[in-house]
């Protein structure tokens, strides 16, 4: 699978929501070299990150 890097060109300039979208970024590029366990909890974490740069997006 193609991974899409989060970079300059990708960031908002707005610190709190650049960390949060590389988080995102970061744990689904991890996701296709997850064993089951790991990807499960990642799916999790990322569920719970999209959940919170929503709120904080929409705040």
């Amino acid at each position: 699978m193609d991974s899409i890097v989060f970079g300059p060109d990708l960031a908002l300039g707005i610190p709190v929501m650049d960390q949060s979208h590389r988080i995102i970024f970061d744990l689904l590029d991890s996701l296709d070299s997850l064993p089951r366990p790991a990807f499960d909890e990642t799916c999790h974490r990322l569920a719970n990150e999209f959940a919170e740069d929503l709120a904080e997006e929409t705040a």
